[in-house]
């Protein structure tokens, strides 16, 4: 079996090298992975914004220790803080990026600044980074994806997705009427909290035509109805492949299959270099116990039967539960990309990558 990077609350923290010796990790930092280990904090931009803020703290905190500089060792001073998240769950590709792009400003920073200079320098240019790359892009992608929603749309999307609800609301807020559709899945069921988001009265948040909520088991009926997909994506790679949460390929499928046009909204900072084909040779693990339903109704029903045969199943040697959280979307099932540059297509990520390379 593929060694599967685990997700949240699976790891164990590593031993610190001798590089990172007496190098406590920021209680900030603490607070943000455990938080993240618990789910408290999940999806793509909401852990990104979440780090690249506690990172803030860091820096404001940091202090250059004699015979050093601050550009020779804060790199190094920030290796803990990104293993102890990295072990609390495995990064996400926007995630991934942002950190690398902190590192790649903190080596260029001027020797020739004072540590207060260099230090409000990096924490302007992170909080810059937040608002450009993620809260105006998300912004831009609401209002580009609001545009593509017209009356009478029945617009169907899967779990929960910040960019899409975001859209959403917009178009509502610019008077459109439709109808939603939220599909959702096993285990962590995030479409529920879309619902109730979507489902709040009043004209200006609230979907006056309606919302349905639905089980992945119903996707190949309710599609019919559908006149536009919407999904969010947690990356996307090079080839043009889409990584989201389990169940998106599926839903891209159904839709492909049915002449649905399926809309992804997606940050360019979650646009990967890499080259995925499958969800095989990487993915997140999640937690085994969650494919276990503990309902109250699952547990009368198991008093009723007497047997549950997963209750025990850490004690079967032989047994193995696996949960894994992501999966890939060929390009060819993607109609677009809306991002805040525009809307593209998937053979347009190279591209996209290589502008803002050569900004850097």
């Amino acid at each position: 079996m593929p060694p599967f990077a685990s997700g949240a609350g699976q790891r164990k923290l590593p031993k610190p090298s001798g590089s990172t010796v007496g190098i406590a990790v920021h209680p900030r930092i603490k607070e943000v992975g455990l938080r993240m280990a618990t789910m408290d904090i999940s999806g793509s931009n909401a852990r990104t914004v979440a780090v690249m803020l506690a990172f803030i703290d860091v820096i404001a905190d940091y202090t250059t220790p004699p015979h050093t500089t601050l550009v020779y060792h804060l790199t190094g001073y920030l290796s803990p803080q990104i293993n102890f998240l990295v072990h609390q769950r495995p990064m996400c590709i926007g995630m991934a990026n942002a950190i690398r792009w902190l590192k790649s400003e903190i080596i260029h920073t001027s020797h020739d600044l004072k540590e207060d200079e260099a230090k409000s320098q990096l924490i302007s240019k992170i909080d810059g980074y937040i608002k450009e790359r993620i809260t105006a892009a998300g912004d831009i992608i609401a209002d580009a994806g609001a545009q593509k929603i017209q009356d009478g749309d029945v617009v169907l999307t899967f779990g929960a997705s910040s960019a899409v609800q975001n859209l959403l609301i917009t178009a509502r807020k610019n008077g459109r009427r439709f109808h939603v559709i939220v599909i959702d899945s096993r285990p962590e069921h995030e479409g529920r909290g879309l619902v109730r988001r979507l489902s709040k009265g009043g004209n200006t948040t609230g979907l006056s035509d309606g919302v349905t909520y639905a089980s992945l088991t119903a996707l190949s009926l309710l599609m019919r109805d559908a006149s536009k997909v919407f999904l969010g994506a947690e990356a996307f790679f090079a080839n043009g492949n889409m990584l989201s949460r389990a169940g998106t390929a599926m839903v891209a499928l159904s839709a492909h299959s049915c002449h649905v046009p399926v809309i992804v909204t997606c940050e360019t900072y979650k646009f990967n270099e890499r080259i995925q084909l499958d969800a095989v040779v990487n993915n997140e693990l999640g937690v085994p116990d969650a494919l276990i339903d503990m309902s109250s109704e699952a547990m009368a029903q198991d008093r009723l039967n007497k047997v549950c045969p997963l209750n025990d199943w850490r004690a079967n040697q032989r047994l193995r539960l696996l949960n894994l959280t992501q999966d890939v979307t060929p390009p060819e099932f993607v109609s677009v990309i809306i991002t805040e540059v525009g809307l593209i297509p998937t053979t347009s990520i190279p591209v996209v990558l290589r502008e803002y390379k050569n900004q850097i």
